[in-house]
């Protein structure tokens, strides 16, 4: 599916936001399609914030296919706490190249920094989509520094996952 910012999308002075509602396209494919929608505007490579309650092995290796093209750099992964017990083998994976945070959080957000910021409020996690899932794509400035500024004081309450 190509990306495109779709006819209607809501525009102003600080940039962009436009809804999608889907069953096509995992919420972290979609990264890809951001970072190169906008590509020739952004300073590479791109910091990664994602905040979701649950994470598949497919999205963890797309982050690490960002980061292998240098698309991305830093990669910071906020997942709920039940995943060191649901999702263990997930967390040992991404924790290789990924930063991961446990906190207690069901939201399920995403922002991409790099020169301007993107942000993607879903209500699907981290994993293959399987039902019709929705949400919203902003980049505004006003949008994405305060979802900036939430996850970065969410990860500082969080409890960093590292093995011993």
């Amino acid at each position: 599916m190509q990306f495109e910012i779709p006819e209607g999308a809501i525009k102003d002075g600080q940039g962009v936001i436009w809804p999608f509602f889907t069953m096509e396209e995992n919420i972290h494919d979609m990264i890809r399609e951001l970072i190169n929608l906008h590509g020739l505007s952004w300073a590479m490579p791109a910091k990664l914030r994602i905040c979701t309650f649950s994470i598949s092995e497919s999205a963890i290796r797309e982050f690490i296919s960002l980061k292998e093209d240098n698309l991305v750099g830093d990669i910071e992964i906020i997942i709920d706490h039940t995943a060191r017990k649901n999702k263990l083998d997930m967390l040992l994976f991404a924790n290789e190249n990924t930063k991961v945070f446990l906190a207690d959080v069901h939201a399920k957000v995403i922002v991409i920094e790099a020169g301007a910021s993107i942000v993607i409020m879903t209500s699907a996690n981290m994993n293959t989509i399987k039902r019709y899932e929705a949400g919203i794509i902003s980049i505004n400035s006003s949008i994405t520094d305060y979802f900036i500024k939430q996850l970065e004081e969410l990860r500082e309450i969080s409890i960093p996952f590292t093995i011993e």
